[in-house]
């Protein structure tokens, strides 16, 4: 997951840095650089805070992969391998954050109990 989001994280940047153009120089020749989506310049590289901000994006992941406890469901008796959506006619997918879901298609309380039941009578 973390290193997912590092990936993302880097893209992101990746996409505001191709915004700029430069170095350019002025008629003083001091360089310059051009956002042109935004219309701005600056005198500085973009590119450094880009690279400052994303590392210290990046070493906060790392801090905290390393310091909390593996992701576990809220769900009891959760089992990621399992195929309970198929068991309770429901469907599997993933939100665009990574969020696992079942959406249950016409299947009642009782046959959800049942399948439920059914499961941990078996572990």
């Amino acid at each position: 997951y973390f290193e997912e989001q590092k990936g993302i994280l880097w893209h992101q940047h990746k996409q505001e840095l191709d915004k700029w153009h430069g170095p350019f120089m002025d008629d003083a020749g001091r360089q310059y650089f051009v956002n042109s989506e935004d219309g701005i310049s600056s005198w500085q590289d973009p590119r450094i805070d880009a690279q400052y901000i994303f590392e210290l994006e990046s070493g906060l992941l790392t801090s905290l992969e390393e310091i909390l406890p593996p992701a576990k469901p809220d769900t009891p008796h959760f089992d990621p391998n399992s195929n309970v959506s198929n068991e309770i006619g429901g469907r599997q997918w993933k939100t665009s954050d990574g969020a696992e879901v079942i959406t249950l298609d016409h299947a009642d309380a009782n046959q959800i109990m049942n399948t439920a039941a059914k499961r941990n009578y078996r572990e």
